[in-house]
């Protein structure tokens, strides 16, 4: 045991051991606070040296937990906000995983629909050269009484000359039309172009509805379609009118198809 020399300072020692403890305590240093007791110290302040170094020993635990905790806080911080990070990226790779998916599905969806239009034009171009091969549209079913009059009309006047009088109506092209109409109560003007720009155009004809055909972008023939694709029509002066497939040539082609009941 140490000799304790000179006037006793129980405060200065005090400080002395509570320095060495806290510095200790921050900066992991060992100390043996127990030190104190191997200085001899007068009896009368044994009793209050103790007491001291009791207190300065509490503190210092209780410092040295606060830092603990303080580090525990400080680590459990750092681990959250990683956690929250490392889900925010997942978050972010499961939308635009999600955004890919449904840019994919989109792309496929245009793509099967433009394939789908380009079968539909393609089986259109492929039944409208067909129906040009077979002399015009194949004709729709009709029962129509007035239909099959102006047929029954137009097939009266199979072998009648171009341009002869029928009824007080010259048998040109035109004519035949008009006489035709006439028997089913009709009244047409005597013009294949103005029947043409006055009838009722239509894709698919029926027995009774009318063939025009154009040269040069301009109409100058029209016949009485009759079904199956054919029609009576006069087509030149001093030649019979007859009955025959729907027809083109190099300067004249089918324009279209119309009606007038």
């Amino acid at each position: 045991m140490k000799k304790f020399n000179g006037k006793f300072n129980l405060k200065f020692l005090t400080a002395a051991v509570s320095t060495a403890i806290v510095t200790s305590a921050f900066f992991g240093l060992s100390v043996n606070v127990s030190a104190a007791d191997d200085v001899e110290i007068p009896a009368s302040n044994a009793s209050q040296v103790s007491t001291a170094v009791y207190r300065v020993k509490r503190e210092v635990g209780l410092a040295v937990q606060k830092k603990r905790e303080a580090e525990e806080a400080k680590r459990s911080e750092e681990a959250r906000l990683a956690q929250e990070a490392q889900e925010a990226e997942a978050a972010r790779r499961a939308q635009a995983a999600e955004e890919a998916r449904k840019a994919e599905e989109a792309k496929k969806a245009e793509e099967s629909r433009r394939a789908q239009e380009a079968s539909r034009a393609n089986k259109n171009k492929k039944t409208q050269s067909a129906n040009r091969s077979a002399g015009g549209p194949p004709p729709a079913p009709s029962n129509s009484s007035v239909g099959q009059a102006i047929v029954n009309a137009a097939r009266s006047c199979i072998g009648c000359i171009y341009g002869s009088n029928r009824g007080g109506i010259s048998l040109d092209c035109s004519g035949l039309a008009q006489y035709s109409y006439r028997a089913a109560g009709i009244g047409i003007v005597h013009s294949a172009a103005g029947l043409y720009s006055s009838c009722t155009k239509v894709s698919n004809p029926q027995p009774g509805d009318l063939v025009f055909w154009a040269s040069g972008g301009r109409v100058n023939h029209v016949e009485v379609y009759v079904g199956g694709g054919r029609a009576v029509g006069a087509n030149l002066p001093g030649r019979p009118i007859g009955e025959h497939g729907l027809w083109s040539s190099g300067s004249q082609k089918i324009i279209g198809y119309g009606r007038f009941y």
